[in-house]
């Protein structure tokens, strides 16, 4: 925080003290960085992040400041992130059982399990991509997934050399399956997004020292 207000390099100053923050995070042993991280989330809330830097620095470093409303910002950040990531293991391990479950009943070769997992994740499967994942040769490349296009699991896209194949109607509903039931990502914090948004920024002084109940 204090670095960020010092503002001490031209660009790159948050990047620098997020670094910072994941070496404190570090020095305590978490080091993955899927939990240590929080750019993800401050990327897909850059309002809240710079509200909350705004009303806890109010414009410049001031050491005497409270720093309880960014601490908090930053552990309920951390908390979202790592939801996130959870969320997002538990439909890879669901969308993984669905693929299994179609091998079978379709009696397909174990090695197409990648090509029908990307298709059904929403990617492109290319078979040079899916020779290099399989470990297997062009021709038996080419007959599998003609067979996973003819079968209804993909759907081929171009006639030139750059062809490509996506997931069918059928494949992408296991996705939807794997999705389906999941808990909403819970709030750590009740109240406190609504709070930040609420708060008007001239009146920092007085906002600032709310928050650290």
């Amino acid at each position: 925080m204090n670095l960020v207000m010092i503002h001490p390099f031209r660009d790159g100053n948050g990047r620098i003290a997020r670094c910072l923050q994941t070496l404190v995070l570090s020095r305590r042993g978490i080091t993955e960085p899927l939990f240590s991280s929080i750019e993800e989330w401050l990327g897909a809330n850059t309002e809240d992040y710079y509200r909350a830097l705004s009303l806890t620095g109010q414009g410049s470093w001031h050491r005497e400041n409270d720093a309880g409303l960014w601490l908090k910002f930053c552990l309920r950040a951390h908390h979202m992130q790592g939801q996130t990531q959870q969320r997002r293991f538990e439909i890879a391990s669901r969308l993984g059982h669905e693929i299994i479950r179609l091998i079978g009943d379709h009696k397909l070769p174990e090695r197409t399990f990648d090509a029908l997992y990307e298709a059904a994740g929403g990617l492109k499967v290319r078979c040079l991509r899916y020779i290099d994942a399989a470990q297997i040769d062009q021709p038996t490349a080419t007959r599998d997934l003609t067979m996973l296009s003819t079968i209804g699991l993909l759907e081929p896209r171009s006639q030139t050399r750059g062809r490509y194949y996506v997931g069918s109607k059928q494949l992408l509903q296991s996705r939807s399956r794997a999705r389906h039931g999941l808990a909403a990502i819970a709030e750590p914090c009740p109240g406190f997004i609504d709070k930040l948004r609420a708060t008007p920024l001239p009146t920092i002084a007085a906002a600032v020292s709310t928050w650290t109940g």
